[in-house]
């Protein structure tokens, strides 16, 4: 299988890279300055039974010639492949990887949407895209999933909700929380306080206000209200923890 299918992109020329060797097409997508990804780690077809790194990628990854993985691809999502881009420090993408008409696959009508991959640049153009894939910026978008780094999806998170108190007294406070974005956006309750009471989880639904009640007991003021966005994937397995301090 080793080592599977990779994309090159930035590229001055393909022609070059229809080479006998796959090293020597991978040094001349290298030459030209390429961004070169890992397709699929997971794809069955390649891997029946074990989405593995082999030592083939090591030498492509340490010569220079792999700078990020897909952690999902169309239908796929690889855990395995966000802790490699992790531990190596690689940029995680997500791709479609569609082969025919987009609506075979997908239902728009029923808002589903392909796999994607989000893009933080700093402008609107091939070379701010460039900048950020080479900066690991981005976050795959899959399903109702968004993965990526810890540090990118906080202030992301921060930016898809506006939170606002709209009143508060000795029993509890409310506030208004809208989700601003076209994202379904996943709470789940953590440790906390138990004498700060809300919900054990809610689903904040695209472009929708919500009014939320958090009860005090026990002559409490305040306190951390402490919870998971548990479809911001910040590892495998891990969602994206936050806490509004009330």
């Amino acid at each position: 299988m080793a080592p599977g299918h990779f994309n090159a992109i930035f590229l001055a020329d393909s022609n070059p890279l229809e080479q006998k060797e796959y090293k020597d097409a991978f040094n001349e997508a290298k030459k030209q300055g390429a961004f070169i990804f890992w397709n699929h780690p997971g794809w069955a077809a390649q891997q029946p039974d074990t989405t593995k790194w082999w030592p083939e990628h090591t030498e492509l990854y340490n010569e220079g010639c792999m700078h990020g993985i897909e952690v999902a691809n169309g239908p796929l999502y690889m855990p395995e492949a966000v802790q490699w881009c992790l531990d190596k420090n690689l940029t995680m993408i997500g791709t479609s990887d569609i082969h025919q008409p987009i609506q075979t696959d997908y239902d728009f009508s029923k808002d589903e949407h392909r796999t994607m991959t989000f893009v933080f640049a700093k402008e609107r153009s091939l070379k701010g895209i460039r900048e950020a894939l080479d900066n690991r910026r981005t976050a795959a978008y899959y399903r109702e999933l968004v993965i990526g780094r810890e540090d990118l999806l906080r202030p992301f998170f921060e930016k898809c909700v506006e939170i606002e108190e709209i009143s508060r007294n000795e029993k509890g406070v409310t506030l208004s929380i809208t989700n601003t974005t076209d994202l379904v956006l996943k709470l789940k309750k953590t440790a906390h306080d138990t004498s700060l009471v809300y919900f054990r989880d809610m689903t904040l639904k695209p472009h929708t206000r919500y009014s939320v009640r958090i009860g005090f007991d026990n002559s409490i003021k305040g306190g951390d209200m402490n919870f998971e966005v548990t479809n911001f994937i910040v590892a495998p397995d891990k969602g994206l923890e936050y806490t509004i301090s009330l």
